[in-house]
C-alpha cells in the first residue's frame, strides 16, 4: 500500500508532468498532498503571500537625497508662507446653491410667453476668499514633511522596508493630499469658484493616487519574481485624472473664448504643472515593467524625488511671481452695479 503513495506540491509556480492522468482511483485516494504552515491570521496570510521573493538593495545615498529635500523645500515652505501675507491676490469661493426660475429668466431663456417650466437656476453667492500663494506654501511644506520622515529613525526603517518589497505607501499618502491642492489649486486659477468643485476635484486627484498604491501593493511580488502583473489599478486611476484635466482645460478654453483673459501667468501654470504630471504615470510604467534603467525599482524612486521636487517648486514659484505682478498691477473697472440692492 505504501508502494501506491504520492507526494505533491500544491504550488502552482512549480511545473509538474501530468503523471496522475490514467492513474487508478485507489492510487489517487492514497496521495499525500504537501501543506503550507497555516498562517496564525489573515494578516501574516496576507503577508505570506506578497512578500517577494527578492528585496531591493536601499542606497545610502537615498537618505542624503531625503536630507537635502527636506533641507530645501522647509526652507521653501517657510519663505512662502512668510512672504503670502505680502501678496493681495486672492481667492474667492461660491456657493450655487438652486433657486426657483423667475418669469423673466424663463420668457428669457425660452421665449415670451414659453410653456416651458424650468426647474430651478443656480445662485451664485460669495462665501470665503483665502490667499493665493498660501495654497502652494502648504503644498511644499507637505512634500518637506515626507522627506523628514524617510529620515528620522522610526520613518526611515518603515520606509526603508517597503522600499525594498517594491513599495513606497508614504510617497502615495504625502501624494494624496500635495497633487490634490496642486489640481485644486490649478482648478481655482483657470476660474473654477464654486466650493463643491474645488471640493469634488481635490477628491477626485485622491482617488488618482489610491490605485497607484493598490497596484505597488498587489504587484510588488510579480515585480520582484518575474510573474505577471494586474494593471487594473494603474488603469483605474488614469480616469480621475482624465476627468480633473478635462475641467480644468474646459474652464481656461471657456475664458480665452468669452475674451475674459486668464493672468498672464496662468497659462506657463498649467502647462509646466500638466506636462509634469503626465510624467508621472509614464514614470510609473517605466518602473513596473523594468524597462532599462528602471529595472531597478530605486531609480524609480529618485526619479519620483526629482519630478515632485520640479512640479511643485515650479507652481509654486510661477504662482508667487505671476501673482504678486498681477495684484501691483490690477486695476477695477468702474461700475455702476449696485450688489446689495
Amino acid at each position: 500500500m505504501s508502494s501506491n503513495v504520492r507526494e505533491i506540491s500544491p504550488d502552482r509556480n512549480q511545473h509538474h508532468d501530468d503523471s496522475t492522468i490514467g492513474t487508478d482511483a485507489h492510487t489517487l485516494g492514497t496521495m499525500k498532498t504537501i501543506s503550507k504552515p497555516v498562517a496564525n491570521n489573515t494578516n501574516d496570510s496576507a503577508v505570506h503571500y506578497l512578500e517577494p521573493g527578492q528585496l531591493n538593495e536601499i542606497p545610502k545615498a537615498l537618505n542624503v537625497f531625503h536630507l537635502v529635500g527636506a533641507l530645501l523645500q522647509t526652507a521653501e515652505a517657510i519663505f512662502l508662507f512668510a512672504y503670502s501675507n505680502n501678496v493681495n491676490l486672492k481667492w474667492l469661493l461660491y456657493t450655487n446653491y438652486p433657486v426657483a426660475v423667475d418669469n423673466a429668466l424663463a420668457s428669457a431663456i425660452g421665449g415670451e410667453g414659453t410653456d416651458n417650466v424650468y426647474f430651478a437656476r443656480p445662485d451664485s453667492r460669495y462665501l470665503t476668499s483665502f490667499s493665493v500663494p498660501w495654497v502652494t506654501g502648504a503644498i511644499i511644506g507637505l512634500s518637506a514633511i515626507d522627506h523628514i520622515f524617510a529620515i528620522i529613525p522610526g520613518g526611515r526603517a518603515r520606509y526603508e522596508h517597503d522600499l525594498a518589497r517594491s513599495k513606497a505607501s508614504y510617497r502615495w499618502l504625502e501624494y494624496s493630499v500635495s497633487c490634490s491642492l496642486m489640481n485644486m489649486h490649478i482648478s481655482q486659477l483657470v476660474g473654477v469658484t464654486d466650493v463643491h468643485m474645488v471640493i469634488l476635484i481635490f477628491v477626485l486627484s485622491i482617488s488618482i493616487q489610491y490605485p497607484a498604491y493598490i497596484h505597488e501593493v498587489v504587484n510588488a511580488k510579480a515585480r520582484a519574481d518575474g510573474f505577471a502583473q494586474y494593471w487594473s489599478p494603474f488603469v483605474f486611476g488614469c480616469i480621475p485624472w482624465i476627468a480633473v484635466w478635462g475641467v480644468i482645460f474646459s474652464y481656461y478654453s471657456e475664458s480665452i473664448a468669452a475674451g475674459e483673459d486668464p493672468p498672464s501667468f496662468v497659462l506657463p501654470t498649467v502647462v509646466a504643472v500638466f506636462v509634469l504630471e503626465s510624467l508621472f504615470p509614464i514614470l510609473f510604467v517605466l518602473q513596473w515593467l523594468k524597462i532599462g534603467i528602471f529595472e531597478d525599482y530605486i531609480i524609480g524612486e529618485y526619479g519620483y524625488m526629482i519630478l515632485g521636487l520640479i512640479a511643485k517648486s515650479s507652481l509654486a514659484w510661477i504662482t508667487l511671481i505671476g501673482a504678486e505682478k498681477y495684484a501691483e498691477s490690477f486695476q477695477y473697472e468702474e461700475t455702476t452695479t449696485d450688489f446689495f440692492n
